[in-house]
């Protein structure tokens, strides 16, 4: 932890707006759903209470009657399905219903080849409503949050070599950002990646992003990858992260594990952008 005169990072939102990464089950138990963050509510900083409960209060009262009775065929902890956002346990199942995102569990409940006679048109009315109230309470807790489009201070990119080992990568920030070269005070940046090959699909997990501020304090905004030179635009808690680092300490940015489902080359890169970087 760090003194109390630091603001600490603000975990604004655990949302999930795009469906673009590792292949999961939805009701069929099949492998065709996708995910974006290994969510861990343990550890790193508090989320923001007003946004998270917003989102999840929504989450109970449209997505949740729906998701329990249609999609606990599979979708509960210890069924065939990967992402128990059908059980009981109402943290539990917002937490998972996040990771799997609104637009991919829209599209395959109203998907009559996903899962006949459970998921079809028939359920198109209560879907369009619960996204509707979703939607509007993401547009809601992302106002004003500073998200990463990518044009702020970026790291160089350097090969990943991933191995299903965790591996940390570091770079110095005074040598290793587009801008602000020589003025971090000795400040350092460290993420962990591993890659893990499992049915035919690569994935890469990133974990503990972590700032060691120098002789001077940070301040950063808005995390986001880049994978051989491509912004990495996954809409999530990384990049709604905003906070100091004070001089001397070394402060883990997110609990949350990134993953990304991505062929592994030898030549495979890596980057960390921020919308804002900034020693005071």
């Amino acid at each position: 932890m760090f003194s109390s005169s630091a603001r600490k990072f603000k975990q604004l939102a655990l949302i999930a707006v795009l469906a673009v990464i590792n292949v999961v089950s939805f009701q069929n138990c099949g492998a065709d759903f996708a995910v974006r963050s290994d969510l861990s509510m343990g550890g790193g900083f508090q989320a923001g209470a007003s946004c998270e409960s917003q989102l999840q209060g929504q989450f109970e009262s449209t997505y949740a009657p729906f998701l329990s009775t249609t999609c606990k065929g599979c979708h509960v902890p210890g069924g065939a399905g990967k992402g128990a956002f059908a059980q009981s346990d109402k943290g539990g199942a917002f937490s998972a219903f996040l990771l799997a995102t609104s637009n991919r569990i829209d599209t395959l409940a109203v998907s009559s080849s996903h899962a006949p006679g459970v998921t079809g048109a028939g359920n198109a009315s209560a879907i369009s409503s619960a996204s509707q109230a979703w939607n509007a309470a993401v547009t809601n807790c992302k106002a004003g949050t500073g998200e990463d489009t990518g044009s702020g201070a970026v790291t160089s990119d350097k090969a990943m070599n991933a191995t299903a080992t965790d591996k940390d990568i570091t770079w110095n920030l005074d040598s290793e950002m587009s801008v602000g070269t020589g003025n971090y005070g000795g400040a350092t940046l460290t993420i962990a990646v591993r890659a893990v090959t499992a049915n035919n699909y690569t994935t890469h997990y990133f974990n503990r992003p972590r700032l060691k501020a120098g002789t001077r304090p940070l301040h950063a905004e808005s995390i986001m990858l880049k994978i051989n030179g491509q912004l990495q635009n996954l809409g999530t808690i990384w990049s709604l992260t905003s906070g100091d680092v004070p001089a001397g300490q070394t402060v883990t940015l997110s609990a949350v594990q990134m993953f990304l489902e991505h062929p592994t080359l030898p030549s495979d890169t890596l980057a960390l952008s921020f919308g804002k970087l900034e020693a005071q």
